[in-house]
């Protein structure tokens, strides 16, 4: 594991934790990659669940 973790630390550097890639972006990356449906099933505050159908 600890390769691992340590290739991981590499690959990412720099980058925030908390750098998350908005709600908008999960959908169309589903849909662009064959999804039929893509869309939010359950939403509370900043947590949501999403669901997606090929």
């Amino acid at each position: 594991m600890a390769a691992h973790a340590e290739r991981r630390a590499q690959v990412w550097a720099g980058v925030s934790p908390n750098a998350l890639a908005p709600l908008s972006f999960h959908l169309e990356s589903m849909r662009a990659a064959g999804w039929t449906e893509a869309d939010v099933v359950w939403r509370y505050l900043d947590d949501v669940i999403v669901f997606g159908r090929r």
